[in-house]
């Protein structure tokens, strides 16, 4: 008798076990189309997402940042995608707690939260990378033009002071030493512009090395989700085998 009660109640419980489930995702479901008509209706602030991760990174592809502007509106798309990818991941975490398999549910939300992150990731790298590289640049312009600055500067002073202190000399002598004043102020340009140039290979190369970093972090990260993908597989297919066997028992 315990035994024939047992195989009539267990499959009871569990068809009453997946029809509460689908119940209740079917009402959640409802729920959220409700409220996105309200917000429609309503007139709600918040924009719907129109575009992805996926698709923000194509159209920034690898070198096309090469303006200020260009580098300056990348990073504000990249800053309100990534508040939107966070909003829906809220979401849709919050939509796996109804659900049988919560724990394989939230796995793939933050499967998919992971992978939209790292698409916006190389938007970043490239345009700091640029913003960087136009530092440098115009700090060597002003550098130079400073330097180009102080060498008429000390010209008009030295002929000034010849002026006032009534001082006469030989046009050669003259000449010999306005020579060897343009001589040093071409020489000290030039190492200023050695200096600047040297500091700026090393920034380009600081950020170089600094993507590369982050290429293989990104890489070790993808080897990493990849093997917690099999293990989760195997768990998935292990619980459903266990499921399978308790439904078979006696």
């Amino acid at each position: 008798m315990p035994l024939v009660f047992a195989l009539t109640i267990l499959p009871a419980m569990a068809e009453t076990s997946a029809e509460t489930a689908t119940a209740t995702e079917a009402t959640t479901e409802t729920a959220t189309k409700t409220e996105a008509k309200a917000a429609v209706k309503g007139g709600a602030d918040l924009p719907a997402q129109t575009e992805t991760a996926q698709t923000l990174r194509e159209r920034y592809p690898d070198d096309s940042i090469q303006s200020t502007e260009t580098a300056r509106q990348a990073l504000a798309e990249v800053k309100q995608m990534r508040a939107e990818i966070d909003a829906r991941f809220e979401k849709d975490r919050r939509a796996c707690f109804p659900k049988f398999f919560t724990n394989i549910c939230l796995n793939k939300v933050k499967d998919r939260q992971r992978e939209d992150l790292a698409a916006l990731r190389p938007i970043e790298i490239q345009a700091n990378a640029f913003n960087r590289k136009q530092r440098v640049v115009e700090r060597d312009k002003r550098l130079a033009e400073k330097a180009a600055k102080d060498a008429q500067e000390r010209k008009e002073q030295q002929i000034q002071t010849n002026s006032v202190s009534g001082a006469e000399k030989p046009d050669s002598q003259s000449d010999g030493v306005e020579s060897q004043r343009t001589t040093r102020a071409e020489k000290s340009a030039k190492k200023r512009a050695a200096f600047a140039e040297a500091q700026r290979q090393r920034e380009e190369n600081a950020a170089a090395d600094a993507a590369k970093r982050q290429q293989n972090v990104q890489s070790y990260e993808n080897k990493v989700e990849a093997y917690e993908a099999r293990q989760r597989e195997v768990a998935k297919k292990q619980a459903e085998q266990e499921l399978a066997n308790q439904k078979k028992a006696p």
